[in-house]
């Protein structure tokens, strides 16, 4: 698992690339806190590179929006392909995060 950063005005984007897996959902847990624990406050999570999102992984989105939203921050995601977005749906994730076709309305999202 690779974690790009980008920052976009206040907001922060993290891509990812790989398998949110096992060793990856641990990997972009501690990096999401740290972020946060370091002041940042808005995160957008890139999917455009991940091919598949474990148990694990999505627990290790689960952590770091709670966190987020004990201090008043926000958290969208987008970039998921077909079978991921599936994948989402089915465990009733796109109810609980906020999930976008495009990286712009992502950042849209979170600016607003």
């Amino acid at each position: 698992m690779q974690i790009t950063e980008r920052p976009e005005g206040d907001i922060l984007i993290l891509s990812l690339d790989g398998r949110l897996d096992h060793a990856g959902a641990g990997i972009f847990q501690e990096k999401a806190l740290e972020l946060i624990r370091a002041g940042q406050r808005q995160l957008v999570i890139d999917f455009g590179g991940t091919s598949f999102v474990a148990s694990m992984g999505i627990r290790s989105l689960i952590v770091p929006a709670q966190e987020l939203a004990k201090v008043g921050g926000k958290f969208a995601l987008t970039g998921l392909s077909p079978e991921l977005h599936r994948v989402f749906e089915l465990s009733g994730l796109l109810s609980i995060f906020k999930v976008h076709d495009t990286l712009e309305a992502a950042i849209a999202s979170l600016q607003s």
